[in-house]
């Protein structure tokens, strides 16, 4: 009962302290729960690359290139994405395949909105517009 407090209490809290928000929600009791919220909190994306020839891209610990670089994705690693400030995406989780079953493994960083694309074709544009 209390992670589905903490979950609900961290939802509410996810516009306007998004930090504490993630921290919170994904230092939950057991991953179960982080691999539920994730499903029920972000949104397919994946990510595109700028300059096809580097095919990566640097995720930064906040919202801008002044911020360390946390780790870097590849074009087309497909990752699960909570919101956008300004020109950055804020993302959670990237995803993995495991057997049938998609498996959510915690990242918390974020990429420049040009380098990353919704996963269906009606969310495609969603972090640029």
């Amino acid at each position: 009962m209390i992670t589905s407090l903490k979950q609900i209490f961290a939802l509410l809290l996810l516009g306007a302290s998004s930090s504490l928000v993630f921290s919170s929600v994904a230092g939950a009791n057991n991953n179960a729960n982080f691999q539920q919220w994730i499903s029920r909190a972000t949104q397919c994306s994946f990510i595109i690359s700028d300059v096809p020839e580097l095919n990566v891209v640097d995720v930064r610990k906040g919202p801008g290139t002044k911020f360390a670089r946390v780790t870097k994705l590849k074009r087309g690693d497909v990752v699960r994405a909570l919101r956008r400030e300004g020109k950055w995406v804020r993302i959670a989780a990237l995803v993995s395949e495991e057997k049938t079953r998609e498996r959510f493994q915690r990242l918390d960083g974020w990429v420049i909105n040009y380098n990353i694309n919704g996963c269906s074709e009606d969310k495609y544009d969603m972090w640029r517009l």
